[in-house]
């Protein structure tokens, strides 16, 4: 048994003892153990950082429990003084968190006084301290929930036990899926597929034409469910034999630039200091910080190498990000949920959430296809699949993610040829029996914290891991139901979620530029932003059927998307990988799942028809409703536009949605002469549900923060601030990082911010696209790192090949334009363009022979500087042909050329004109200006 060890906190001095060590460190932090009226809540804090200290000098500390008491204790200089004692030493086991010392409290010494109802009776003989006076409401959370215990001293004594366990190296199963294979693994699936079905004629069917549905079964059919689990079995069989499942442990290396040589030379530091401490000499002083400077050198470098080697490893935005969280130089992620709740508890509560409605009954879809539709609409039912349909469909999972049945999406990429042939029949007896394999239904569930210490399940955020498998089958049918909802139009052209050639970008486009004709005719926009709880895990699903029967679905169809929906379970993921019993969920679209987005945009898609005075614009659950009129009818216009959105309030209680009222947002929009005429104070409020909503003066949507008179400074204010926080983070590393990767980190951490709407945000003023040149110019001396304050940044910038910011707005909103032209969508955007007649010059010449794109000239600068008036100029100016039959993609190196040439022409104007340096010496060989 490890002997007991003593921290004792007196006359600013930390001394912690043991039978194995003594270690003494002066700290101010015990100094303000002794100053007056501190929290109790700050002298925990004190103690524990202490006790950190104290843990990281010898492992007996760490392993053994801790008790700490709060104590007061006359003393001449202050009236009531705090001070910590916290003690090492093995204690009785703890009772439980309700039971309380029933023995009554030992007496108190000679000329202790009573310590009141509020506070805690101690007694330490050996210390002589008592009566801690201290309230239940000041300790900390952790300290509260902690069991009383009796200590071991002589007497009884009311302690609050606190175990610090040390942290264990997490240990989870994994495969060396690297390792494996692909011969040999196709191998043994081949063979095991072959032994579960004799159909091995039929397993390399890789006919692209339409079979038939029994061309793919041999009789007896079997089930979907049959199929699932021969495949699931065999390519697990596979993987245990090729990569076998092993518990592995990881165990994390705080800082893993510290190597051997480098403790050494610490441990040869700190013992010059204890050196220095017991006889200090000039000499012993003069060793010691040698050696504190060498240490600290040798730790500078090899951090620094450690972190350029970590963010070369990485190749995406994302994967920069978490080599800067992990590595420290960034803010860490949120602590994993599972250390302040059970798995169990938070899978309780994720499954209260996606049960908001009854689960289906055998039936719903009967009763539902009964039901007369008053606009039919042509019958879609799901046809049957071909294998290279399948392998097509396997290719395209690109998740690194692992669903339930721990099989990774790399797996199955690298089966395709194998399990195409049974998939597909699997996929066929599927859509013929309308009934979707039930073990693809369990989602594996990861929660995340929404907050650095989360006090209810409602702060987590539940991230869904589906099986890879059931994706491929979800890709099929979404395939063809989204044909069939594109072929007969059926889906809101207002909605920009989930479609392709749609985006955020054009459904803020579809806003702003309503609101800038408007502005143009001298009219005001009302804009109602509502906000759903929870859209996505409330949804009824028998309401989702009779939308989609409304929608065309034939009976089959119906029934298969029921099996889909119904009967769905989920379960948490442990820390060790495993899962907690599952749940079931009646309500809600599959989280993570292909066909959700879809069937959410399929459900929310009549939204549209309740409207009646009103425009709208729906990405995903985001909405916006918004009307126009002239300043004098503003009475009306808000009468109209509250009643519209009552009208969606009812719609939602309709559909089973939660409206939340309180977070609804309203906003007058128009010029600034018209908005600063308004007295808000007097206008009507629009009332939702009976809660008035105030006027609002900004409105975040979709990303970009929106004013009334579509005013950029909140916005831009917002980019610099989140490009700088990037900047900032990296400002100590620049110097070991080489100038490619520093280039790499602002593209990928930086200007994505700056980018993202460029498009929308078109219309900047002078001092705006200043502030966000000086952000482009700060990456531009972060790269370089050798530029002087005094010296002028655009030469290093283009020989960056990089346009300025605002030529880099003007190549996006060409290449978003040609875009929409190229493909007509999004239509109301396309239909806004007007193209002459002969777009496409037929002669050798490089020019054309009349623009590309007729507009009118605009009113005000607000129209002037819309997307179509600035994209429509752009494309007028460019010096070549453009043929809209061709991918805006072949048209982008082209747009890039032509504005670089612009940007370096105006360099070598301002050279002319203020007598500089064309390209510095520095830059001889990398930057060529003709």
């Amino acid at each position: 048994m490890r002997p007991p060890a003593y921290l004792i906190l007196s006359n600013g001095r930390c001394t912690i003892s043991s039978a194995a060590r003594d270690f003494t460190s002066t700290t101010t932090a015990a100094v303000a153990a002794g100053a007056v009226r501190r929290s109790a809540r700050v002298f925990l804090l004190i103690a524990l950082e202490i006790y950190e200290r104290a843990s990281r000098c010898s492992a007996d500390y760490y392993r053994a429990p801790v008790h700490i008491c709060l104590v007061y204790i006359p003393d001449s200089l202050y009236t009531r003084v705090y001070v910590l004692c916290v003690c090492k030493i093995a204690p009785p086991p703890p009772l439980p968190p309700s039971a309380v010392p029933a023995a009554p409290p030992p007496p108190l010494p000679p000329g202790a006084t009573a310590a009141t109802s509020d506070t805690l009776c101690i007694n330490c003989e050996d210390r002589c301290v008592f009566c801690a006076a201290v309230q239940a409401q000041a300790l900390s959370r952790r300290l509260a929930r902690a069991p009383l215990a009796t200590c071991a001293h002589s007497s009884p004594d009311a302690f609050y036990n606190l175990s610090f366990k040390p942290h264990h190296a997490d240990s989870r199963y994994t495969r060396p899926i690297s390792k494996i294979s692909p011969s040999a693994f196709n191998n043994i699936l081949k063979s095991h597929i072959e032994a579960s079905l004799d159909l091995e004629s039929h397993l390399n069917d890789t006919s692209a034409s339409p079979p038939s549905i029994s061309e793919h079964f041999h009789p007896p059919l079997k089930s979907s469910n049959d199929y699932e689990a021969i495949i699931t079995r065999c390519m697990v069989d596979a993987l245990d034999t090729t990569a076998p499942a092993r518990l592995t442990t990881f165990k994390p290396r705080a800082k893993p630039w510290i190597t051997r040589e480098l403790r050494d030379l610490m441990r040869a530091r700190d013992r010059a200091y204890r050196t220095h401490r017991r006889r200090a000499t000039a000499t012993s002083l003069e060793a010691y910080k040698h050696l504190r400077r060498l240490t600290k050198n040798r730790l500078d470098s090899a951090k620094n190498a450690h972190i350029a080697r970590e963010l070369a490893s990485a190749s995406s935005p994302g994967g920069y990000w978490r080599v800067l969280r992990r590595i420290g130089v960034t803010a860490r992620e949120n602590p994993s949920p599972l250390k302040f709740f059970t798995p169990e508890e938070l899978c309780t509560y994720y499954a209260s959430v996606s049960s908001a409605s009854p689960p289906l009954t055998l039936d719903s879809v009967d009763v539902i296809c009964s039901r007369p539709l008053l606009n039919p609409l042509p019958a879609f039912s799901f046809r049957p699949v071909t294998s290279l349909d399948v392998q097509v469909a396997m290719q395209s999972c690109k998740s690194s993610s692992c669903g339930s049945d721990g099989i990774p999406a790399t797996v199955m990429r690298l089966a395709t040829l194998t399990i195409s042939g049974v998939f597909t029949r699997l996929t066929n007896v599927s859509f013929e029996t309308g009934v979707f394999p039930s073990a693809w239904k369990l989602s594996s569930i990861v929660p995340l914290s929404k907050k650095p210490s989360p006090s209810t399940p409602s702060d987590t955020r539940p991230i869904s891991l589906l099986p890879e498998l059931s994706k491929v089958l979800e890709r099929l049918a979404h395939a063809q139901f989204t044909k069939h909802l594109s072929e007969h139009d059926l889906l809101d052209t207002h909605q920009h979620g989930f479609k392709p050639a749609h985006s955020t970008q054009t459904a803020l486009l579809d806003l702003t530029e309503s609101v800038r004709s408007a502005i143009d005719d001298r009219k005001v926009t009302l804009l109602v932003s509502f906000d759903f709880s929870k859209a996505f895990d409330t949804i009824d699903h028998s309401i989702l059927l009779c939308k989609l029967h409304e929608l065309g679905c034939s009976h089959l169809s119906l029934k298969w998307f029921a099996s889909y929906l119904s009967n769905r379970q989920i379960a948490v993921q442990r820390q060790d990988g495993t899962l907690t019993p599952s749940q079931c969920v009646s309500s809600g679209v599959p989280q993570g799942s292909t066909l959700g987005p879809l069937l959410f945009a399929a459900f929310i898609n009549d939204l549209r028809s309740v409207l009646q005075s009103s425009s709208h614009m729906i990405y995903a659950d985001d909405t916006q409703i918004y009307a126009h009129d002239y300043p004098k009818n503003i009475l009306r216009l808000i009468a109209r536009v509250n009643a519209d959105a009552n009208r969606v309030a009812e719609w939602a209680s309709r559909s089973s949605l939660r409206l939340n009222a309180s977070k609804t947002t309203v906003m007058l929009l128009g010029s600034r002469a018209y908005i600063s005429a308004f007295n808000f104070d007097t206008l009507p409020r629009i009332v939702v549900q009976g809660v008035p909503i105030d006027y609002s003066s900004s409105m975040r949507c979709l990303g970009i923060t929106l004013t009334p008179s579509l005013h950029w400074d909140a916005h831009v204010g917002s980019i610099i601030s989140k490009s700088h926080y990037a900047l900032y983070s990296l400002r100590f590393y620049r110097h070991s990082l080489s100038r490619q990767l520093r280039e790499s980190l602002s593209v990928a951490l930086v200007l994505p911010h700056m980018d993202y709407a460029a498009s929308v945000y078109n219309a900047t003023t002078k001092e705006q696209d200043l502030r966000l040149q000086r952000l482009q110019n700060a990456c531009t001396r972060f790269i370089y790192c050798t530029i002087a304050r005094d010296e002028h940044v655009t030469p290093y910038r283009l020989a960056l090949g990089w346009l300025s910011v605002r030529r880099q707005r003007l190549l996006r909103v060409a290449v978003l334009a040609l875009n929409i032209l190229h493909k007509k969508s999004p239509m109301h955007i396309y239909n806004s363009f007007t193209l002459y007649s002969n777009r496409i010059n037929t002669r050798s010449s490089s020019r054309r022979a009349r623009p590309l794109l007729h507009y009118s000239t605009p009113r005000t600068s607000a129209q002037s500087h819309s997307f179509v008036h600035t994209a429509s100029r752009l494309l007028n100016s460019l010096p070549f042909a453009i043929d809209l039959n061709r991918p805006s993609s072949a048209y982008k190196s082209l747009i890039y050329d032509h504005l670089f040439s612009l940007d370096i022409k105006d360099w070598k104007k301002r050279c002319r004109n203020e007598n500089l340096t064309l390209i510095p010496p520095s830059l001889t060989n990398s930057l060529v200006i003709s």
